[in-house]
């Protein structure tokens, strides 16, 4: 099997399939991160099934939301407890 013209435009069609897909996602992630945002997209291909064509397997992986938590804390061990 080969890589041939009609595999590359089924996965141009799959990427452009996710991406119209989650396009509300992919703005609301957008704009929820300062107007700046990451997507990777996978292409995996593979003998289909049965052994006749070839698997076109396509992903999408972004954060919709930018969770930023901070926390601090002072320990003193020489406090006294306040209830004993």
């Amino acid at each position: 099997m080969h890589i041939s013209h009609q595999v590359i435009e089924q996965t141009i069609n799959s990427i452009q399939g996710l991406l119209i897909d989650n396009q509300k996602d992919i703005e609301e992630a957008y704009c929820n991160d300062e107007n700046s945002l990451s997507i990777t997209i996978s292409v995996k291909y593979d003998i289909a099934k049965g052994g006749q064509g070839i698997s076109v397997e396509t992903g999408i992986n972004f954060v919709k939301e930018r969770i930023k938590q901070r926390t601090v804390a002072v320990v003193d061990d020489k406090q006294q407890a306040l209830f004993n």
